[in-house]
């Protein structure tokens, strides 16, 4: 799927734009609000480009089955991360997730944490 967004020019500009930023800024832009844009200007890319292909009907399929699954894994994680802390005691901990999760982590975060009754107290590096 990503090989043929790859053979369109505003997707590859824009991976390009995201690599040179990661590469100059490391940690900084990775984890900034500049990326968590590009991302979903990315994703937003990604589904326009769909439209334009001859096998769109198979692509958006795998698509929607690519962000499905995104999706869960975040999902599991966060109930797996609620689940020990409710049996297991610790003053801190560091959930590590790549950049690409950050900013639908952090949704999913806010929603869980206010309908748990169990709270967890998050804070997210960076910007």
């Amino acid at each position: 799927m990503f090989a043929a967004f790859k053979k369109y020019k505003s997707y590859n500009e824009l991976e390009a734009k995201q690599i040179k930023l990661a590469e100059s800024d490391g940690y900084t832009f990775l984890n900034s609000k500049t990326y968590m844009d590009l991302q979903e200007e990315k994703k937003n890319i990604e589904r326009n480009l769909i439209e334009f292909m001859l096998n769109k009907n198979q692509m958006l399929r795998i698509w929607n089955s690519f962000y499905e699954e995104h999706e869960n894994r975040e999902i599991q994680m966060l109930k797996n991360i609620y689940e020990y802390s409710k049996v297991n005691k610790y003053d801190k901990a560091i959930f590590t997730v790549g950049a690409g999760h950050r900013k639908s982590i952090m949704q999913k975060v806010q929603k869980t944490n206010s309908n748990e009754e169990f709270k967890l107290n998050w804070a997210f590096y960076g910007g």
